[in-house]
């Protein structure tokens, strides 16, 4: 724990003694306190800058939860040479009393955090809701992905980089997770887990400790996630996640329409393609598979304690290369007489011997006699993605099976109307422009059976700022006629002058626009003793490139008589 926030936990203890009683709420099945009057505490509802995240930050420290609140994320930022320290934190038990954490809503409105490090998460301790965030590692990397340690829900949240493990419990998107669900996230990042286990794509841990009230409902979810990054560690390693567990009887961890496509590797026990380690059979999997090109093919839990720790469910994956060892080459719960593991792949009535370019399809989207198995197709293809304009957005490529078809959902592809696979994605914000996506072009209809490319198409638009006129404090003998003027393009000129009384005039020509905007600067009237004048403006911007502030500067003279 920093020395900032053992500094915050003194705050708060000699604050609380002024404080009224204050009531509990339950957020994700862990007793938090509610949002507290701490009149010294900043909070802050709108974040634009690095400063108003340290703001946020320092308040959820401080005890602000946000219970009830949505904080929303206006713009990109740069945490280049930050070594930041996350929001929040808690003390590695989920029912500990050492935490603070945050129950509200981030929205980060699709934006971005980039050069990103420091040995926590961006949020320590989540109770609330995150969403729609990315992030960008540095080039040397971070330690931890998007949060520690999730109790309730993180959604259409993505990381790119590199994470170098620092400690047990590392994932992309979560460390560690004891309830809630994680949907709809993606793992770009590489995950060096070195001699550390429970290391996965998306979730390093996953139990099910603060699970549903019953303590046997679905208290853990991972849902429509993607790992694209390459996964290392010692032992419980996986693509999604590195180990499932929990000790009730009924399982109530859950993962479904999630796959892992980077290497999985490690030096230890227990290494997955989807999940390092099921331990107890404490979670049930539906729709998710390892489609690696290299690394763990076909493994899709425990590697090579897979007898032991896989549960029944309809679980296959889409490469095969250790058919022995192989979590896809199991049984199916609902007619486990049709499934014999020992014979090797079932499908369509037959039994094959031969594993080579078998993948495994939907279960639910064929229509022969076996209805609920998994139906086998060869060979994938590869789906190129260029872009109208490789400054605007990233190219890419994905792979889908013979046969699939694919379709747009807004910025991303969806195979078979059933799973996301590829997402498109734009270039950082730059001060003239900010980039987004538009639309594809090129996607074709029906199912596919050869190597094609479609398009991804963006646009940028180029960014408005405020230009801010204050009065220079240290002069303070005047006034502007506006303190602000909002809507500025990029690019837009300023010229200085005066008018004919002698007040400063200060003009804003919109870039593309034909719009004028005159500020003035009038002197205070005089005084028996003092008149004034406008001096200066400080500094004399010539073009609009960010937010900026302007001063005007006024002077006074001390009045003299003649004396008859």
């Amino acid at each position: 724990m920093g020395l900032r926030k053992i500094k915050n936990i003194l705050i708060i203890l000699i604050t609380a003694l002024l404080l009224s009683a204050v009531s509990l709420a339950i957020i994700g099945n862990v007793g938090i306190e509610e949002k507290a009057n701490l009149s010294a505490v900043d909070t802050i509802t709108d974040i634009y800058s690095l400063n108003d995240l340290k703001t946020f930050r320092d308040s959820v420290d401080a005890g602000v939860n946000y219970w009830n609140s949505t904080i929303y994320l206006h713009d990109d930022i740069d945490m280049l040479n930050i070594n930041w320290d996350g929001i929040g934190y808690y003390d590695d038990a989920f029912l500990g009393s050492d935490h603070k954490l945050f129950a509200g809503t981030f929205d980060g409105q699709g934006h971005t955090l980039y050069n990103y490090t420091g040995d926590s998460g961006i949020f320590s301790y989540n109770s609330g809701v995150i969403k729609n965030l990315n992030v960008i590692t540095s080039s040397s990397g971070a330690s931890q992905g998007i949060v520690d340690c999730n109790v309730s829900s993180i959604i259409n949240c993505s990381i790119k980089g590199t994470i170098n493990a620092k400690t047990d419990k590392v994932g992309g998107i979560a460390g560690d997770m004891a309830s809630g669900k994680i949907q709809n996230c993606i793992n770009w990042a590489n995950i060096n887990g070195a001699s550390y286990s429970n290391i996965g794509g998306i979730v390093g841990r996953a139990t099910s400790t603060a699970g549903g009230t019953s303590g046997n409902g679905p208290g853990t979810v991972v849902c429509s996630c993607i790992n694209y990054g390459n996964i290392t560690g010692k032992n419980e390693i996986g693509g999604l996640v590195g180990r499932y567990h929990d000790d009730k009887i009924i399982p109530s961890i859950q993962a479904f329409n999630s796959i892992n496509l980077g290497k999985v590797s490690g030096t230890g026990e227990y290494i997955g393609g989807v999940a390092g380690r099921n331990y107890h059979n404490s979670a049930q999997f539906y729709r998710c598979y390892n489609a690696s090109s290299s690394g763990v093919k076909g493994a899709g839990v425990g590697g090579s304690k897979v007898g032991k720790d896989f549960t029944d469910g309809d679980f296959y994956c889409a490469t095969t290369s250790d058919l022995n060892t192989a979590a896809g080459v199991r049984r199916y719960a609902s007619d486990s007489s049709k499934w014999d593991t020992n014979k090797g792949w079932y499908s369509n009535n037959t039994w094959f011997s031969d594993s080579s370019n078998i993948y495994w399809s939907n279960v639910t989207s064929h229509t022969n006699s076996n209805i609920g198995f998994p139906y086998l197709k060869s060979s994938a293809l590869t789906v190129t993605v260029n872009v109208n304009d490789t400054s605007y957005g990233y190219s890419g490529s994905f792979e889908i099976l013979k046969g699939d078809s694919i379709s747009a959902n807004g910025s991303s592809i969806r195979v078979n109307s059933s799973y996301t696979i590829y997402t498109a994605s734009a270039k950082l914000s730059t001060n003239q422009y900010t980039y987004s996506f538009s639309n594809w072009s090129g996607i074709p209809s029906g199912a596919q059976y050869a190597n094609f490319s479609i398009t991804a198409n963006f646009t940028a638009t180029l960014r408005q700022y405020t230009v801010y006129i204050n009065v220079d404090s240290s002069a303070n003998y005047g006034t502007v006629s506006t303190s602000r003027v909002d809507n500025v393009p990029y690019g837009s000129r300023i010229t200085y002058g005066k008018d004919s009384n002698g007040n400063g005039t200060l003009t804003i020509t919109k870039s593309g626009t034909n719009e004028v905007v005159t500020v003035t600067a009038t002197p205070n009237a005089a005084t028996g003793q003092y008149r004034y004048t406008f001096d200066s403006w400080s500094p004399m911007t010539s073009s609009v490139s960010r937010n900026t502030t302007i001063y005007a500067k006024f002077a006074r003279e001390l009045n003299s008589f003649d004396v008859n």
